[in-house]
This record gives C-alpha cells, structure tokens and sequence, in this order.
C-alpha cells in the first residue's frame, strides 16, 4: 500500500481534512455506508476489494473527515490491468462514491475525485472508467469530463421452466433449499477461465485471468459451461450474464438448457453498445432495456483509445 496523505483544505466551509483510503480506516467506509443506505456490506467484503495490489496499485481513494472527525464522504477507485493490441497498461474501475446526509451540497464530491485521480496518475494509472447510476451520472460526465460512450443493455430471454430459484427465495427460510440445488448441479458445469470475449484489434479491455477472477470472489459470481459455451453469470432476478465466450445459433437452446439447469425462468445478456454481440442480440431479442452508463476519463494527456467492457467488470458483479 502507498503512503498515508493527510491534507486539510482550509477553504470548504466548515474545514475538511482528507485522508487516503487505507486497511486502518476501512471502516469508516462501512460507517457511511450505514449512514446512508441503512446496511452495509462488512468490513471484510471492503478488505478483498480494495486488495489489488497485484494489479499494479491499491488504495486509491480518499475520505472527507468533518471537523467533529466524523466520516463525511468517500470516493475511490479499483486498479484492474487492461489490454490493447497485446500491450497490458493500469486503469482503475470508479466505486462505491458516498456522502453522508449531514456533509452534502458542499463540494466534496469534485473535491475527493480530484485527489484521487491525483493520487491515481502519481501510480501510473491511465484511465478511470465507471458505470455511473442516474443519480452519480451528471457529476461525472458535466463536472468530471468524462466521456460517455452509451449504455448496457440487457437482452432478456423467458423459459417455461419451474422457476425453483424466484420460490425458494421468496423467504428467507427457504433460501437454503436452492442453496442445495446449486452445490448439486454446479460441479458439472464449472468452468475455467476464459480469455475476455471483447477483445480485438485496437480496442482496449479489461484483462480477464485468473487473477482477476479471483480477485472478484468478493462478489457471488460464477464460471460455467453449458453446451461447450462458457459464461460468467451472476443471479440477479434470474441468471444474468456479464460475459460469454461465443455467439451462435445454437444460443437460444443453450441458453434454455442453462435456465433448465439452475431452475430459473429468465437468461438476460448485458452487454456495451460496442460489444462483438450486439448485432446478433439486437435482431434475435425483441426484450431489451438498458441498464447503466458507460463512461471514462484518461488520465495521460497522450492517451487515446477505444475501449469496451463487459457487465462482468462492474465492481458489483
């Protein structure tokens, strides 16, 4: 981890000192996380995530403290390796911005981000990239610059399956059954990593390895293969899919056999408006929606790419 900062800046009204995020003050993340949305993931869940080190850096952020010392905000970001053309170069994923009732409308948020992209250019990181909700977007890309480049866009396919997954977790009682379910039929579709679907010639994409993806265990994703085919999927109102490894015309059974598998009534497919199957999604899925922005900022004056990300890349999948 880099060095502690400390820095106070004189002119918010009242005085606010900023300190990088660090393992000894994780928990104020998990404090304001409460104070906002009632319920936080614990401690430990913030620990994996912001151990990236591997990456190249870690503990890329900064918290705002109020004069009284309470935690009042916090912005950061997650170093992840990305690829173009073979070359490999740092970039990080913005996350888990946050500012407690009592702080906001004072212009921390500009504030903490321009620390941390900073702090990010001092660790060799080229490009911020995020995926801002409605709410965070307008700071981003009107106060922040960054780039927007469109949407994902969920394609979602219904199967006359029983739906044991949406019974079982009506309650929480019961969510232990499909618990069962799973660990009975996941050996036999476990899958290896496989190389980030996205990639080509001139385009920029996150390195998908198995560091990465242990990295991202943090999360409750999985590895599968079905019909020859591997996915990342996540459940979420059924399997949604972050990323595959191929398109074809076999899709639709596959992806009815997968539904069959795990005993859910709906397969979506998320992907960017750059994505290599978007063309085929587009003309063979009448039921879309989008779900979130896509959007980045380059940090090296001298940079310059095209990038696309899979749905798996969310810091939440």
């Amino acid at each position: 981890m880099g060095k502690s900062t400390n820095i106070v800046m004189e002119n918010c009204t009242p005085a606010y000192r900023f300190e990088r995020v660090s393992q000894a003050n994780i928990s104020d993340l998990v404090y304001l996380m409460k104070s906002v949305h009632g319920q936080s993931k614990p401690k430990e869940y913030y620990e994996r995530k912001f151990s990236t080190k591997q990456f190249g850096a870690d503990y890329i952020g900064f918290f705002a403290y109020a004069e009284s010392h309470e935690p009042a905000a916090y912005y950061g970001v997650y170093p992840y390796q990305l690829e173009i053309n073979g070359d490999h170069f740092l970039g990080a994923q913005s996350g888990d911005t946050i500012t407690h009732p009592n702080h906001q409308r004072k212009g921390l948020f500009l504030q903490l981000a321009k620390l941390t992209y900073d702090l990010a250019r001092e660790e060799g990181i080229h490009v911020i990239f995020g995926f801002p909700n409605g709410q965070s977007a307008p700071g981003f890309f009107k106060k922040l610059n960054w780039l927007e480049t469109g949407d994902f866009t969920s394609y979602s396919f219904e199967f006359k399956n029983s739906n044991i997954y949406n019974i079982t977790h009506k309650y929480s009682l019961t969510k232990w059954l499909y618990k069962i379910h799973f660990n009975a039929v996941y050996p036999f579709v476990r899958s290896k990593v496989f190389q980030n679907p996205e990639r080509r010639p001139d385009v920029a994409t996150v390195t998908h390895n198995s560091s990465y993806v242990n990295y991202k265990r943090y999360e409750k994703s999985y590895l599968i293969k079905v019909n020859g085919i591997r996915f990342w999927i996540k459940f979420d109102d059924g399997i949604r899919i972050g990323a595959m490894e191929e398109i074809n015309e076999h899709t639709l059974a596959t992806l009815r056999k997968l539904a069959r598998i795990f005993g859910v009534k709906k397969v979506s497919i998320v992907v960017g408006p750059n994505s290599v199957f978007k063309a085929f999604l587009e003309k063979n899925c009448n039921a879309k929606s989008a779900v979130i922005k896509i959007g980045y900022l380059e940090l090296q004056i001298d940079s310059k790419r095209d990038y696309c990300f899979t749905y798996a890349d969310l810091d939440t999948f």
